[in-house]
């Protein structure tokens, strides 16, 4: 771990998306839609498509969502972060949702994000409730339900950060929370009071307090690089975090 002064250091871009064209590098974001990046499809105009679809029209919306694609950019782990299904209406086009469902998740989804891949989405029975695929990735208003016992903060993350980004619980090991972004946000996750927030990577300047922090803490042998996805990075960042 290097421990050089912080002027000395080279200019990193601390970016989410690696090794693509120009296009491509942009990072996902909450406002990028399926219908934005595919507006030939019919089945994506949106306007008159129903709440409540059928199963098959569920799947032939992936169907055509993959054939307009085409099977380099389906197997691209890049256009499928920015081809991510956010919202009630793009989900209902995929799933069977009865119009209670939808109302309840638009509900959720006030308060907690919903990314899922159309991968991911095609995994999904669309006509089974307890699919326990759609069940990790899609929001139910149980969520929202607050219990006297609940706490935001369950494991204390932030209670023991000494730096914004780190964690340090045990004396010989952190946790090093480089991005808030996945690919598809568990509705199990320990974490998702920061999971989604900003979708975005923290900045280079944040992630060197981090490693100045861990440089001047000699009881620490054991980085854990987490997240969010931290392989949503780009090669040059994590190349950069690793080197330091």
């Amino acid at each position: 771990m290097s421990s050089t002064a912080k002027n000395s250091r080279k200019s990193v871009n601390i970016v989410n998306t690696p090794d693509a064209s120009p296009e491509e590098t942009k990072p996902p974001s909450k406002g990028r839609r399926i219908r934005d990046a595919f507006p030939q499809l019919s089945l994506l105009a949106g306007t008159n498509a129903p709440l409540i679809p059928c199963a098959s029209s569920g799947k032939k919306f992936l169907e055509a969502l993959r054939d307009s694609a085409g099977e380099d950019r389906w197997n691209d782990w890049r256009w499928q972060m920015q081809s991510r299904i956010t919202t009630a209406d793009e989900l209902g086009r995929i799933l069977t949702l009865s119009r209670g469902e939808g109302a309840t998740l638009r509900k959720s989804l006030n308060s907690l994000r919903m990314a899922i891949t159309p991968y991911y989405a095609s995994l999904i029975d669309p006509d089974d409730p307890e699919c326990p695929i759609r069940k990790q990735a899609v929001p139910t208003l149980k969520e929202t339900l607050i219990a006297p016992t609940d706490l935001l903060d369950p494991l204390h993350e932030d209670v023991d950060s000494p730096v914004p980004g780190l964690t340090h619980r045990y004396p010989d090991r952190c946790i090093l929370l480089v991005t808030d972004q996945c690919g598809m946000y568990c509705r199990h996750c320990t974490r998702r009071r920061f999971a989604g927030q900003t979708d975005t990577a923290r900045s280079s300047e944040q992630i060197r307090a981090c490693i100045d922090y861990i440089a001047h803490t000699p009881e620490i042998r054991d980085v854990l690089i987490t997240g969010g996805d931290p392989l949503t990075l780009s090669d040059e960042a994590l190349d950069f975090i690793l080197s330091e």
